[in-house]
């Protein structure tokens, strides 16, 4: 009896042991790196600095980054490379790298779900192949980041390549590559995009209506693009849409819809645009804003008093416009964020409050003088410090109310 008994003990040891053996780990193997993998990114090291040129003059942000790969390293280790659990490569971030052409290798990591070359040399001149052959072997591609990469080459017909080659595409950024327009009707099939980033091109062409059926967009940016026509409305109320810049584009006409709360805008930045048209009251529906600029465009009629709901607003121009009638206030219990105000060469802005915020900082009273149709400045209860004014010709001829209060006053103001 105490034999079997001795006989279960051990059984059951045994049993726990291979048990807890079992759940152990496996210790991972050091080199996870595929062999074709590595060979791929190694051929891509030592082209990139075989045809290094250094009278080429690259950005000061720039490094050498495959110069600092350590071949004795697993691959997936080396800066800029990511790889998944299989030992793919899937990630390949070679931006400000000092590359200035031979990239071919890249075209046998068929795995890349996002490649960067962004800010390297415009000597990179993606020529032969074209864009569509030199993409089909990459059609994983999620991310796709060649800013500052010359593609003057494609002519117009990138859009058309890219929307063939990659159709999985979520992120397209390509700006300052010298593209011309207009975008191809194909591009429309790229429904998957969140980022469209095309600042600083030639497209001259009007914005692609299909795109307001992008419904996953977060980001479009098409500064200084020689647009035209009319902004596509509908493109300002899709609902994931967060920043939006048209900045720079002076033949783009267009106005603001109305705006519901259910919206996810950060950044509205259009100025030197021919936007026009009154600011719907709606837009203090924009709760998460932090930057609205409008300055130079031809924006008309009262500025809403809901633009004071914009809590959590940062930077706020509305300058060389044509509003009328009186600013709202902007007290920092509502907007208590707010750094930057711009209301300047504006008309028949008669009233100006400005009180009850926490601006700490020294300022002259003649930074107001453009708006010559003021009848009453209010800047009391700040943490100011008004300074002389060193021109005493400005004048305020129709000012009525003046309130410094709180200002830390030294003298008199000149003007009065």
């Amino acid at each position: 009896m105490w034999y079997l008994l001795f006989l279960v003990i051990v059984i059951l040891s045994a049993s726990q042991e291979s048990l807890v053996l079992s759940s152990s780990p496996t210790p991972k193997s050091p080199h996870r790196c595929l062999s074709h993998q590595r060979s791929a990114l190694v051929q891509l090291r030592q082209d990139v600095l075989k045809h290094y040129d250094p009278s080429v003059r690259f950005d000061d942000n720039s490094s050498m980054k495959v110069q600092q790969w350590k071949l004795e390293r697993d691959c997936c280790s080396w800066e800029g490379v990511t790889c998944d659990v299989a030992g793919y490569v899937t990630g390949l971030n070679l931006n400000y790298s000092m590359i200035s052409g031979h990239i071919s290798a890249i075209f046998d990591l068929h795995h890349l779900q996002y490649l960067s070359l962004a800010s390297n040399n415009f000597r990179l001149r993606l020529e032969e192949p074209n864009l569509q052959t030199f993409f089909q072997s990459l059609n994983a591609l999620r991310e796709l980041k060649l800013d500052y990469v010359d593609l003057s080459a494609q002519g117009s017909n990138w859009s058309d390549a890219l929307a063939h080659a990659l159709p999985n595409l979520q992120v397209l950024s390509l700006s300052f590559c010298r593209l011309s327009g207009p975008i191809h009707p194909s591009f429309s099939q790229l429904k998957s995009l969140s980022h469209i980033g095309l600042d600083g091109n030639h497209l001259s062409s009007e914005v692609p209506h299909f795109w307001a059926d992008f419904s996953n967009l977060v980001t479009l940016s098409l500064r200084s693009c020689g647009l035209h026509g009319s902004f596509p409305e509908k493109l300002f109320t899709l609902p994931k849409l967060q920043t939006i810049d048209l900045s720079d584009n002076s033949l783009l006409t267009g106005q603001l819809p109305n705006y519901s709360l259910n919206n996810s805008f950060q950044q509205m930045i259009l100025y030197k645009t021919n936007f026009h048209g009154k600011l719907p009251d709606s837009i203090g529906n924009l709760k998460f804003l932090t930057t609205l600029l409008l300055y130079n465009c031809n924006f008309t009629g009262w500025s809403p008093s809901s633009l004071a709901n914009l809590t959590q607003v940062l930077e706020l121009d509305l300058s060389y416009n044509r509003f009328s009638g009186p600013i709202p206030p902007f007290p920092s219990s509502t907007v208590p964020k707010l750094v930057d105000l711009g209301l300047f060469y504006n008309l028949l802005l008669l009233f100006l409050s400005l009180a009850a915020n926490n601006f700490n900082v020294s300022m002259k009273l003649d930074i107001f003088q453009s708006l010559q149709n003021l009848t009453s400045l209010d800047l009391s209860d700040n943490n100011l410090a008004i300074e002389s004014d060193d021109n005493e010709g400005f004048t305020f001829p129709s000012l009525e109310e003046l309130r410094l209060s709180s200002c830390n006053l030294t003298e008199i103001p000149k003007f009065l």
